[in-house]
């Protein structure tokens, strides 16, 4: 019983968070792509904003649609209100300070880190 009540909730777990985003990755980040630019992102509830070096700010909105935790790795699953799907994923177990932001196929676009910008190869994994 215990184990199907578990499932039941990993399953409606996104029904009841698929508006907002997760508190784990909401809030400021540095972002590096694999050319080495630099990005400040900034994630709020259902809309984050990429700030460029330039200065030019985008925003979108997005919504949630899934999680997952599979030995130790976190992986958060958002949607854009244009149709596009990226996943958030922190690949070292506790370690929700640096991650990587990645193509729905998983193909990586930007190390994130909290205070400062990473690298591709402080990645484990990747």
């Amino acid at each position: 019983m215990k184990g199907f009540l578990y499932k039941l909730l990993l399953i409606l777990l996104p029904v009841f968070i698929g508006c907002k985003g997760s508190d784990v990755y909401r809030g400021a980040w540095k972002a590096m792509d694999k050319d080495g630019y630099k990005y400040q992102i900034n994630f709020g509830a259902k809309n984050f904003t990429v700030q460029y070096k330039n200065g030019v700010v985008d925003e979108f909105e997005y919504t949630q649609h899934s999680i997952s935790i599979k030995n130790s790795t976190r992986q958060y699953g958002i949607k854009l209100k244009d149709g596009r799907s990226y996943y958030i994923i922190f690949p070292v177990a506790d370690e929700t300070s640096k991650g990587l932001i990645t193509l729905e196929t998983m193909q990586p676009l930007y190390t994130i880190g909290r205070t400062d910008y990473i690298q591709f190869d402080e990645i484990p994994g990747r």
